[in-house]
């Protein structure tokens, strides 16, 4: 994965679906994720997609979470690594 860290400003707007919509990288304190994002209120709301079927978790911002930056990239294997061959 590719974080861009200059990119940490919430667009409230100037996506056209879900594949244009910013993903930023958040560090949540324990744990961090990978999600969409609003600003509501000093509250910072994760936005999962419909797929994850999980609810929107509002946390206080900045107290409660850092925006790390944006997702510019991210990388997956697409089949499992073979081991290498080995001979005796």
């Amino acid at each position: 994965m590719r974080i861009d860290p200059r990119q940490r400003k919430i667009p409230s707007f100037g996506w056209h679906g879900d594949h244009d919509r910013p993903i930023f990288f958040v560090d949540l304190r324990e744990y961090c994720v990978c999600t969409w994002c609003e600003m509501l209120d000093g509250r910072l709301i994760l936005v999962p997609s419909q797929q994850s079927k999980r609810r929107a978790q509002q946390v206080r911002y900045p107290a409660e979470a850092t925006i790390v930056g944006r997702v510019t990239a991210i990388t997956q294997d697409i089949v499992e690594p073979q081991p290498p061959d080995v001979r005796a």
